[in-house]
């Protein structure tokens, strides 16, 4: 049966049942009522027992009602988000889905709902996020949500007509290098997306984020993040399919948020500095940053010349 509800929420999981119950943990304590489960299916070298165990996991959540499909094949990330989103959008206007190592707060969707629904007649909002990484957020910044121009998938959240934007193609990444307005726009949501992007097409990695970036990049869209995160990031112990180990993105989330008093800016424009401090922390190619900080310098000294 179909929720009669204008936002669906969604599950990813593979292989990893530990992780997968901390999630399904952090759900419970949210106002849900229906959960969709995308099980992917086993690459040729999987361990069967975990990806399983895993499925089990879900089958025994019982706080909701759960939604499983369950794939024969092995989708991949991409893939996996891709037919995600088009299950969801059949079905409802919104979507807010998690991967199985992004541990919700337990107000976490009630703060995704809340954005969804403030920033929803605004085309320029195209993605929220409910993880903030550990950076420093000015003093004097008087919000409780900053917008960057780069998306995140930590606890993402988006509109079905956002997301008509999203296109794999290939030959953007020709049209980005062969025009500077785009790859500055490009190069504000991060530094690393073109050389993500190179790896993509070669077939390196299995993103779909790095496209998603690009979609709110060359639309001028931007991001929600919480100040305080709503999401634990548990996958960085080496255990993910693009998760190194390491702490460079762990925070903690704070369950004494009230939304009550929520503050959100009416102006939709990325804080440069936040953006910045950002992406230093979201952006591992620090070599990336200096080519882009050139970059921004030659094009400052050609229109200074009358030339760019």
């Amino acid at each position: 049966m179909i929720p009669d509800d204008d936002t669906g929420i969604g599950l990813f999981v593979y292989n990893r049942p530990e992780h997968t119950q901390r999630v399904l943990e952090g759900l419970k304590r949210n106002d849900i009522q229906h959960l969709y489960v995308f099980a992917d299916g086993p690459a040729p070298d999987a361990d069967v027992d975990a990806i399983e165990a895993t499925r089990r996991v879900v089958r025994n959540a019982d706080f909701c009602d759960v939604d499983i499909v369950e794939r024969s094949e092995n989708y991949g990330v991409e893939r996996s988000w891709i037919e995600g989103y088009a299950y969801i959008f059949k079905r409802h206007d919104k979507a807010i889905m998690l991967e199985d190592d992004c541990v919700p707060a337990g107000d976490f969707v009630d703060f995704m709902r809340l954005c969804l629904d403030e920033y929803e007649d605004d085309k320029r909002v195209m993605n929220v996020q409910g993880y903030s990484p550990p950076i420093d957020i000015p003093e004097s910044y008087p919000y409780d949500i900053y917008f960057t121009w780069r998306s995140g998938s930590w606890g993402q959240g988006t509109w079905s007509d956002a997301w008509d934007q999203f296109k794999r193609d290939p030959d953007l990444l020709n049209r980005i290098e062969g025009n500077p307005t785009l790859r500055a726009k490009v190069d504000r949501a991060g530094w690393d997306l073109l050389p993500m992007l190179r790896k993509e097409i070669g077939g390196e990695i299995d993103s779909v984020g790095v496209w998603w970036s690009l979609a709110l990049a060359l639309n001028e869209g931007v991001s929600i993040n919480p100040v305080k995160s709503r999401i634990k990031n548990i996958g960085h112990d080496g255990s993910g399919t693009h998760s190194p180990d390491t702490d460079r993105y762990t925070t903690e989330v704070d369950a004494e948020v009230s939304l009550d008093t929520l503050s959100l800016p009416s102006t939709i424009t990325a804080n440069d500095t936040i953006n910045e401090r950002y992406n230093d922390i979201i952006c591992a190619d620090r070599r990336g940053k200096i080519a882009m900080k050139l970059r921004q310098a030659k094009r400052s000294l050609l229109r200074s010349l009358g030339i760019y």
